[in-house]
């Protein structure tokens, strides 16, 4: 149930970032993007796929969920980049 939770608030949030940057970064305004458009494409992907393992890492910490941040390559990916405040 946590876990749910956990993803539902990941997914309202990134539908929210998903909204915002579609108005901010417009990338479907023509059928071939070109590399501009590329370009914007994968900066938006990089934003929403931070934004959505940042939000999830901090509800399942929030919510007690110590199985999913205490594994190893999460732990030592979080220990590197010095987020462990997450």
């Amino acid at each position: 149930m946590r876990v749910l939770l956990a993803s539902l608030a990941m997914g309202l949030v990134l539908l929210i970032v998903r909204f915002m940057l579609d108005h901010i970064l417009v990338t479907t305004s023509d059928q071939r993007l070109g590399f501009g458009g590329t370009l914007l494409a994968l900066i938006k992907l990089s934003i929403e796929l931070s934004v959505g393992l940042l939000i999830y890492i901090r509800f399942t910490r929030m919510l007690g969920i110590e199985d999913f941040w205490r594994q190893g390559p999460v732990k030592r990916v979080l220990e590197r980049l010095r987020l462990s405040w997450l």
